[in-house]
């Protein structure tokens, strides 16, 4: 007697319970057996089930919806989602640049690092370069450094203005310790 295939709530208590994926997005997955299906073969290829679940049900179905696909009809291997994952972990892209990436796959059905090439989406990790990025912006927004200098809040429109200029490919975490090390001699030359 051949199994039967699993029923929603049966594969939504197991994404939950043995892979940890939220309700919500456990909810979503097994809302259509296909993306069910192909949220698994992810699986075999990137271990980290709550991450690949977040991209699934959040960027990778609203690029599908945007670009009018079917799950059905994709032209992206798990194995190549899986691939953009880790390349986001080991930080070559930005969650922006991830975007960008998705999409272009999903158009193209080419691996992130072909699309990765193709159109500069590197993330931008040179300290010199960023520093000079970082004058700049400081230069040209003296009403904005003075506002970080007595709010922490304010520095966030200082690195957004940063992430703007590299088209999101600037180090977030990167630029905000440049910026908040410039602040930090700004306001020692001050008290000094």
């Amino acid at each position: 007697k051949r199994s039967l295939p699993m029923l929603p709530d049966e594969r939504r208590r197991i994404f939950i319970e043995k892979y940890g994926v939220s309700e919500q997005n456990a909810d979503v997955l097994v809302s259509d057996k296909a993306l069910a299906d192909f949220y698994e073969k992810c699986l075999e290829h990137y271990s980290k089930a709550q991450e690949l679940s977040s991209l699934i049900v959040g960027d990778f179905l609203a690029q599908l919806h945007s670009l009018n696909i079917s799950i059905r009809d994709v032209k992206v291997s798990p194995s190549q989602i899986a691939k953009l994952l880790k390349l986001l972990d080991s930080k070559v892209l930005t969650g922006l640049s991830a975007k960008a990436v998705l999409r272009e796959m999903l158009i193209t059905g080419e691996d992130p690092e072909v699309v990765i090439q193709r159109r500069g989406l590197q993330r931008i990790s040179d300290r010199e370069m960023l520093a000079g990025l970082v004058d700049q912006v400081f230069t040209m927004n003296p009403k904005a450094v003075e506002d970080a200098l007595v709010n922490e809040k304010a520095i966030h429109f200082l690195v957004g203005q940063i992430m703007r200029m590299t088209q999101g490919k600037a180090d977030p975490s990167l630029v905000r310790e440049l910026v908040e090390d410039r602040l930090g001699k700004l306001k020692s030359n001050r008290s000094g």
